[in-house]
């Protein structure tokens, strides 16, 4: 994918290129935080909220929350607040009710930086009921997150309970993989993304 996203950039040089940068720039920086790569997605971000473009204003929240996404990951909580804020705002002053999930899932992971984990729980029990059964591959996210705030929270039954929950619809997701090789890659990253947190 990364390798794709490389390309795609080039095109983008291209006139007319930039036409839809916003929404580029964003999913190719989330794709690369996705990677361990915040610096590169740092900078796309950073494209994707100051170049104007066509979808720049539709596409705003993706970009904000992505780069509050990108400060959580690197530690600077305090731009990760304002980031926050500034698209809770820009949300919900304009009943962009499609972007509330996103919104408040990434409030849930900016409570957990904080170690406010009580708050996190509750943010992602909203999250999960927005996201339904259909949105399965944001629901797995959101109940690892959750499995992750009830380990700091001391309350490792209901972590453990999550944990099946969530790797009940990881292989959901995974009987519709049709390609070996990647399914084998996504039950590795799940694996990885639901193993307890050490507590001390």
């Amino acid at each position: 994918a990364l390798d794709l996203h490389m390309q795609t950039l080039e095109l983008m040089e291209m006139p007319t290129g930039k036409t839809y940068g916003t929404w580029l720039w964003s999913e190719i920086a989330s794709c690369a935080l996705a990677a361990g790569k915040p610096d590169q997605a740092e900078q796309l971000f950073e494209l994707a909220l100051n170049e104007h473009t066509a979808p720049m204003f539709l596409m705003r929240p993706d970009a904000l929350l992505g780069a509050c996404q990108v400060a959580i990951a690197t530690g600077h909580l305090d731009n990760a607040h304002a980031l926050h804020s500034e698209a809770d705002e820009y949300v919900t002053s304009r009943h962009m009710t499609s972007d509330y999930l996103t919104l408040k899932f990434t409030g849930a992971r900016l409570h957990a930086a904080d170690g406010d984990h009580e708050a996190a729980v509750a943010l992602l029990d909203e999250c999960e009921a927005l996201a339904g059964t259909e949105m399965r591959r944001v629901l797995l996210d959101v109940l690892a997150a959750r499995a992750q705030s009830l380990d700091a929270l001391a309350r490792p039954d209901e972590a453990a309970t999550t944990r099946t929950r969530a790797q009940s619809v990881a292989t959901e997701i995974a009987t519709l993989i049709r390609d070996d090789e990647l399914r084998a890659a996504f039950q590795q990253g799940t694996a990885t993304l639901l193993e307890p947190v050490p507590t001390t």
